[in-house]
């Protein structure tokens, strides 16, 4: 088994030091990812540890490390997404009269 799945078969299995590899070994993807759409160095480390939170909680669904990078930029989007409408005001366009 390669180090990467093994890695993530730890992780799985509750191995906190395999979790720590993983978040050491993406934690700049992800975090350059967001901090290139938010341009808010504090609202992109606390939406990074939503990622890691999230992918701690969802590590038995990740099947291999293609799928794990697959999923990070997945989530990391979308939180992202969540993050920018909470901070917009633009007016609603399909908001009722």
């Amino acid at each position: 088994m390669p180090r990467a799945e093994e890695t993530l078969s730890k992780a799985a299995k509750g191995d906190e030091s395999a979790f720590a590899d993983i978040v050491r070994e993406h934690q700049a993807m992800v975090f350059s990812l967001a901090h290139h759409f938010l341009h808010n160095r504090a609202l992109t480390e606390e939406l990074a540890q939503e990622v890691f939170l999230a992918l701690y909680q969802s590590l038995a669904a990740i099947q291999s490390p293609a799928h794990l990078k697959f999923w990070l930029r997945k989530v990391t989007g979308r939180a992202m997404a969540q993050a920018i409408s909470a901070r917009c005001s633009c007016p609603t366009y399909f908001a009722t009269v």
